[in-house]
């Protein structure tokens, strides 16, 4: 109304074979308000350099089925030889149940609300939008933990809730406008923050795992606890290797030095030697012995921030663009050190060249653990890293052809350009790529195994019209 008011409303509602015929659909409806009073003569009479100025506020609920098809049915395994007929004893193909039914699952719902500031400043010269949110999604899609006597396990259950806070900011500048030079500026920061909410009745904490070896596929990686963020890293905190001060000494029946650790010495097993890993002993159970009492967060795959920049140049024909990226404040759980840096590593593996300074007799003041180190095998805070980076992520020069030379060719436009990504990183982290997460989960973040990096790519192209 009057290029002032703004009032939008919608109604989205959507089906899925994925839940039973009584929940198969959701409903999601949205509505928003603004309120452009950069526009109203009390604002813009008394603040002629207020060019634009904004108000919106937003509400709406979007849903999420990504589960397996099938999950809202009890589903039937079959097997040729582990169901055995007691009147022979031979084996046979059988059915049983492998899953739970569950007919009341039903769409994952994310609420969202949003305040929103748009502000110009000179003509459009400045302009910042910011954003703050509120996100709150419930009734999760989640392997949840089930009572034993009901025969399994686990099951796919609506529980839980997660709430996302941020805060969202844009800043536009025209800084040089000439007639044969222009340089434009786009910045932007992001700050979000997660935590849990609520998770399955008389559920505290939820434990994921990472299935990247066999070795670990039953070693909790992450958890997610009731009131903090979701997908801390999860393991012992390093406290180094062990000294031959820990140690009481004696010399046995052939002549050997034999190292016992002393009696106040937190250990993992008693049979540790001098080059072990030592872990922190954060429990007041199993006097000095290390047991998962002792683990604790030792690491979180959230960013404080995000952002990027980016510069554009036009100098006659020419165009130029840079783009800077970066994130701030995510750790990173180097599953690769785990093995290449590993003295319990599989056999006949190849290991990083930081191998070499791990703890020997020659090297007794290293805290990387000795070769064949008991021990060594558990997540802990040695393999976490701070993932925060700055990269040079984009460069792009263009040449546009005046319209003069390209008239009696028959082309209307064409463009000359030559590009290249990713072409540098600043970053402390010492994997290949701080921008990584094999296992794409908000329960599992930040973790790296065997990823590939970003490749860098240079392009050369025309784009010519007609």
């Amino acid at each position: 109304y009057a290029s002032k008011y703004y009032v939008t409303a919608s109604m989205r509602t959507d089906g899925s074979s994925k839940f039973s015929p009584d929940n198969r659909w959701g409903y999601f409806p949205s509505a928003s308000l603004a309120w452009a009073f950069g526009r109203e003569k009390f604002v813009s009479n008394p603040l002629p350099w207020l060019s634009n100025g904004k108000l919106r506020v937003s509400w709406g609920l979007t849903g999420n089925n990504r589960i397996g098809d099938f999950d809202y049915m009890a589903q039937l395994v079959t097997s040729s030889n582990v169901y055995k007929y007691p009147w022979d004893s031979s084996f046979y193909p059988g059915y049983v149940l492998g899953s739970m039914a569950n007919e009341k699952l039903k769409w994952e719902t994310t609420e969202q609300y949003d305040l929103g500031l748009d502000l110009g400043f000179f003509d459009g010269r400045i302009n910042v939008t910011m954003d703050y949110y509120i996100k709150t999604t419930k009734d999760l899609l989640l392997g949840a933990d089930v009572p034993a006597s009901s025969g399994y396990s686990s099951a796919t259950l609506n529980v839980g809730k997660l709430r996302n806070k941020g805060f969202e900011l844009t800043l536009e500048t025209i800084n040089i406008k000439e007639k044969n030079f222009t340089w434009t500026s786009n910045f932007n920061i992001a700050f979000n923050s997660n935590k849990i909410v609520e998770l399955n009745d008389g559920q505290d904490d939820m434990i994921s795992f990472v299935n990247w070896d066999n070795k670990y596929k039953t070693m909790p990686a992450y958890i997610s606890k009731k009131g903090d963020a979701a997908g801390s890293m999860y393991g012992f905190i390093y406290d180094g290797t062990y000294k031959y001060e820990d140690f009481n000494t004696s010399v046995d029946a052939n002549g050997k030095t034999v190292y016992t650790l002393k009696d106040d010495v937190v250990r993992i097993s008693d049979a540790a030697q001098p080059g072990d890993p030592k872990y922190k002993k954060l429990s007041d159970k199993d006097g000095n012995l290390i047991t998962d009492a002792d683990r604790t967060i030792i690491g979180n795959g959230q960013p404080k921030h995000t952002g990027g920049f980016s510069n554009n140049f036009i100098y006659k024909n020419w165009d130029l663009n840079i783009f800077l990226q970066w994130s701030y404040g995510n750790d990173i759980l180097n599953a690769n050190r785990m093995v290449f840096e590993n003295p319990q590593a599989k056999k006949n593996t190849n290991m990083f060249a930081s191998y070499t300074n791990r703890w020997s007799a020659e090297n007794p003041t290293s805290n990387m653990p000795r070769a064949r180190a008991i021990g060594a095998e558990y997540y802990s805070s040695l393999y976490v890293e701070d993932g925060s980076f700055l990269k040079l992520k984009t460069i792009s020069l263009g040449y546009n052809f005046t319209p003069n030379t390209l008239r009696s060719l028959g082309i209307s436009a064409a463009r000359l350009f030559i590009s290249a990504e990713n072409i540098a990183t600043i970053t402390g982290y010492s994997g290949s790529d701080p921008e990584v997460s094999t296992r794409n989960s908000v329960l599992t973040p930040g973790f790296d195994w065997s990823a590939y990096p970003r490749s860098f790519n240079a392009s050369l192209g025309v784009n010519i019209t007609f």
